[in-house]
């Protein structure tokens, strides 16, 4: 009895423990809201994030889609970017044509 109590616990454990890692890393679609600053040719970029506009250096918002790690701004599918979060403050976009790899580091929090 006492083995069958053991083996149970220790699956219940185990349960937990891959559903709490499963639920603990957000989707791009969460992590990609906020304020960025990045570099363009040296120059400082703040781009700004909200659930489906982006505004770059505060000129008019842009709508845009983040389905999955593929983000397209205003339907322009042929600008399509790869997005990926290395960690919380810092989200790199890569351009699907030409590679280009654009770091982004989050401003707050």
């Amino acid at each position: 009895m006492n083995l069958v109590i053991s083996r149970t616990l220790k699956v219940l454990a185990l349960m937990i423990l891959v559903t709490s890692c499963a639920t603990s890393v957000p989707f791009p679609s969460e992590q990609i809201i906020g304020t960025w600053r990045s570099q363009v040719g040296g120059f400082d970029v703040t781009t700004t994030y909200t659930i489906d506009e982006v505004t770059v250096d505060g000129f008019d918002s842009k709508p845009y889609v983040l389905n999955g790690s593929e983000l397209v701004i205003e339907d322009d599918a042929i600008s399509a970017r790869t997005v990926s979060f290395p960690s919380k403050g810092e989200m790199v976009q890569v351009d699907n044509i030409t590679e280009t790899v654009h770091v982004f580091t989050r401003i707050g929090g």
